[in-house]
């Protein structure tokens, strides 16, 4: 907020009415005058009274326009602050919620909704159905005000993406920033911000409650001195997680001996010991993609043991993360498919020759990621005691594939989870390590058969 106040304002030392504000304003010493104004009974009586209470004028004598922006000025650095105090309580509120995202939907016929994303549920925490300028000023504030990485101007209407960073402390302690993407909606527009916790990176496989036989298969890839391993799934089921835990364990098992790079648009998280290399912000798709591939092969130039490609997202990076590869670098990166194994058609489609996707020495290592809900510890119910609630055919298959010991059934809800039956997420992780007979029925297919079809030949 600007220390420039208007001692002329109502309620200051020296108030006038908002006719005489016209005028004139003081501020310090400096006493602001419209030219035509300054030998005016009411300017002189005006410098006399304020010579009585010590204070000396320097006469700037200027432009109506001048003197009203001076107090527009400040009034709209009061509300501007105001504004981003009630963000960052909002922020506060979705943290302690355990939120992953925030969003806020602003629109001309139904004013803003924010709803907060929790455990992959969205739910609304405020409805305003009059207030649209409250939404615009609201995320005009966040755009333009708060964060470090953005375009220049901002655009409600036109999809933009920026970042927040905690350097300053801003934010929450438990964020090390936030994500923000923006895009026009029928008679509006919505911005969603993703919240980046620092608990993140420091999260073990174990922590991520991954199955033995999963970190066996990842350890196997980690190990891999060469090659590129992908993983794939929807947005926000963790894969940058993942991937920042592989690279600090490559770290930290490195013992720093290893020279570990990224390229993201933009970094999320810090990771230990890479050197992140963040995508310059673009006005078009076109201009970002370029710049990406650009920041790609600036990297494969600095001697890098092992590289994090953010997104394989066109072509040309599809190409580049396989080059790295080829030429004795360890890969990771992500990209946007449904199956572990749909990764392998996927790479053929953004024209990459198909000896190549199929060479078990290249692709060595396909990963799909869900994340899904956990039963609230407080309120689940134990299969046991709940029996004649299902059907004939459920209690068979139960009774056959699990030990009923240990099974357990939503509840209906208590205060520790809100009442939804549900309390967190837990990741559920597909690894293929590839080999050569998966890659001989790719190579034969433009799409391979179902898992459960190759296990079978």
């Amino acid at each position: 907020m600007s220390d420039q106040k208007p001692l002329t304002m109502i309620g200051e030392q020296f108030e006038i009415d908002a006719d005489k504000q016209k005028v004139i304003c003081l501020i310090d010493n400096k006493l602001f005058v419209v030219k035509d104004a300054t030998g005016s009974p009411f300017v002189l009586s005006f410098i006399s009274r304020i010579k009585r209470n010590g204070i000396t004028p320097n006469i700037v004598e200027t432009t109506p326009e001048v003197v009203r922006s001076k107090y527009t000025i400040y009034e709209n650095d009061k509300t501007k602050t105001s504004t981003q105090n009630q963000f960052i309580q909002l922020v506060e509120d979705a943290v302690k919620e355990g939120a992953s995202d925030i969003h806020i939907r602003v629109s001309e016929h139904k004013g803003t909704t924010i709803l907060f994303r929790i455990d992959g549920d969205l739910s609304i925490q405020m409805n305003n159905d009059k207030d649209y300028e409250y939404g615009y000023s609201l995320t005009s504030t966040i755009y333009q005000a708060l964060t470090d990485v953005s375009d220049s101007t901002y655009e409600p209407k036109k999809a933009q993406d920026a970042r927040i960073s905690n350097e300053n402390g801003q934010l929450p302690s438990q964020l090390h920033g936030i994500r923000i993407g923006t895009s026009a909606q029928t008679g509006g527009f919505i911005m969603v911000l993703r919240l980046l916790y620092k608990t993140t990176g420091n999260l073990s496989f174990l922590d991520m409650g991954l199955l033995p036989e999963t970190i066996e298969a990842l350890e196997l890839l980690l190990h891999s001195p060469t090659g590129i391993t992908l993983v794939s799934g929807p947005t926000g089921s963790g894969k940058t997680t993942l991937l920042t835990s592989i690279l600090e364990k490559r770290y930290k098992e490195t013992k720093g001996t290893k020279n570990l790079m990224t390229v993201e648009d933009p970094p999320e998280y810090p990771i230990l010991g890479a050197v992140q290399t963040p995508v310059e912000n673009a006005e078009t798709q076109e201009e970002r993609s370029r710049k990406f591939q650009k920041a790609i092969s600036a990297t494969l130039r600095l001697d890098p043991d092992t590289i994090m490609i953010g997104e394989i997202r066109d072509s040309a990076s599809a190409q580049l993360g396989i080059e790295a590869a080829m030429t004795g670098h360890q890969v990771w990166s992500t990209i946007h498919v449904n199956t572990a194994l749909g990764i392998l058609p996927r790479l053929i489609d953004l024209k990459v020759q198909k000896e190549l996707v199929t060479d078990p020495t290249i692709v060595k290592g396909l990963i799909n990621q869900r994340l899904i809900k956990k039963l609230c510890p407080k309120c689940k119910v134990p299969v046991l005691d709940a029996m004649d609630t299902l059907t004939k055919s459920q209690s068979k298959r139960i009774s056959r594939e699990l030990d009923l010991q240990s099974v357990y059934l939503t509840g209906e809800g208590c205060d520790h989870c809100n009442f939804t039956g549900t309390k967190g997420r837990v990741a559920v992780v597909e690894v293929i390590v590839t080999d050569q007979h998966l890659m001989d029925l790719a190579a034969c297919r433009t799409s391979l058969p179902p898992a459960n079809q190759i296990r079978q030949h």
